[in-house]
């Protein structure tokens, strides 16, 4: 594992959690690090590598294995899954973290399918006695080891695509709880609506408005520049709005006309890496989207 190597200079960090993050970028992208590795990448004892890594492995966001550390990673998960999942990682991350701050503790949290979505999974402290609720198979599988989080798995048929479950053994589940606070991702905002690619998503994700009392939408600002074939609710249903900071001001005059509380998260200039390919994100699968061509987003 030379690559990488030479560049240590360019990735040492002196801030332990910038460090942690930039560990949880190599791991993902290669999937296993030697700790011998990672100490030579950063310029820092294995021993302080091996305290990053333990902290990392406490929040269930790496597995600790022999000699090295290795991702969690949806493994199983299609590739179209975990492409998604390195899309716009940056903002994801950073509304994510904002999400955290509108969960009160002692609540029930419904968190929706999806990449975004799911980085909020691997933030939620164990120390706020939260019960989460989510059709998620990667949320569950980060929330199941977590300790002081009590999960509740809605259960259904198995969308391979967006890992998660769905149909009407999923939706009379959903529809016998009370949730307080919904996080939801969506596959596009468009026209004052929140939009998903498939009649089964949207269904789920409606059917979770249903049960909360307050609905947090978490949409990073690519999804402003898709449309996508079913709606899911109208803005002005949401209860707020996160997104980052790369929001056009077509997107933000959107927003406004809905009503909705828009909350708008720094995430630096690298929040809008590249590979905004026209996939669909956050708990949709493959299906009717397109990026609307530039001269289509003017407000109507």
């Amino acid at each position: 594992m030379t690559g990488g190597i030479e560049d240590s200079e360019a990735l040492r960090y002196d801030s332990a959690p910038e460090r942690r993050e930039r560990i949880m970028d190599l791991v993902r992208e290669k999937g296993y690090y030697a700790l011998t590795d990672l100490g030579r990448v950063f310029g820092v004892s294995e021993m302080t590598v091996r305290r990053d890594v333990a902290k990392l492995a406490e929040q269930g966001l790496v597995r600790v294995v022999h000699g090295g550390v290795s991702a969690v990673t949806d493994l199983f998960a299609p590739v179209e899954f975990r492409f998604r999942s390195h899309q716009h990682t940056a903002a994801k991350r950073a509304i994510a973290d904002h999400a955290l701050t509108l969960l009160r503790p002692g609540s029930v949290v419904g968190l929706d399918a999806g990449t975004t979505v799911l980085e909020v999974a691997r933030r939620l402290p164990g120390d706020r006695n939260l019960t989460v609720v989510t059709h998620s198979l990667p949320v569950m599988g980060l929330c199941a080891h977590r300790q002081g989080l009590q999960l509740m798995g809605i259960g259904g048929v198995f969308l391979p695509q967006v890992q998660a479950f769905s149909g009407s053994l999923a939706l009379r589940s959903l529809a016998q709880l009370r949730i307080q606070t919904l996080v939801m991702g969506a596959a596009a905002i468009r026209d004052g609506s929140i939009r998903s690619t498939n009649s089964f998503e949207a269904e789920m994700k409606q059917a979770f408005m249903a049960a909360a009392d307050t609905t947090v939408v978490l949409a990073d600002s690519s999804k402003f520049e898709y449309s996508t074939l079913m709606m899911v609710a109208e803005l002005s249903q949401v209860s707020v709005l996160v997104t980052d900071d790369q929001i056009s001001a077509a997107a933000r005059a959107e927003v406004a006309r809905s009503g909705v509380p828009l909350v708008v998260v720094p995430c630096g200039p690298g929040a809008r890496e590249a590979g905004a390919s026209g996939a669909p994100e956050d708990g949709d699968e493959p299906g009717e989207i397109s990026r609307l061509p530039r001269t289509e987003r003017r407000e109507r």
